[in-house]
């Protein structure tokens, strides 16, 4: 009786998955997530502006005749807030993806071990 060697393959199966690899991948994938989530909420929690931190030239009202303000902080919230909801958006992403890897190395572990299972099963037959 011979024995395919389960190192080869075989053909159109060019690759090995290393489920803990994934799982590396994953875990370090779910640190980034946190980390960006802790950047939106904790670290850009208090960075913005006033109405009149920037005094009456930040903002957008009318000066004098013919002078309006710039509006500086209204517009430096509006990107803070984008910020924030982009920042957000990226980490429930990076959350999925890492979720997805996790679940994919789940896979692969189940495989292996039914196919441990197998060889175990085979090789008490042939004892």
């Amino acid at each position: 009786m011979s024995f395919p060697d389960p190192f080869d393959p075989g053909p159109g199966q060019g690759y090995h998955v290393y489920p803990e690899k994934l799982r590396a991948a994953a875990d370090t994938i779910a640190e980034a997530a946190e980390l960006l989530q802790n950047f939106a909420i904790v670290d850009l929690a208090n960075v913005a502006l006033g109405p009149y931190d920037l005094g009456l030239p930040g903002t957008a009202t009318n000066l004098m005749p013919g002078l309006n303000g710039l509006g500086t902080v209204d517009r430096y919230n509006a990107a803070i807030d984008t910020i924030q909801r982009i920042t957000a958006e990226n980490s429930t992403q990076l959350a999925v993806l890492s979720a997805a890897l996790g679940k994919a190395a789940n896979h692969y572990e189940q495989l292996d071990q039914e196919a441990y299972d197998r060889m175990k099963k085979l090789e008490g037959e042939i004892k």
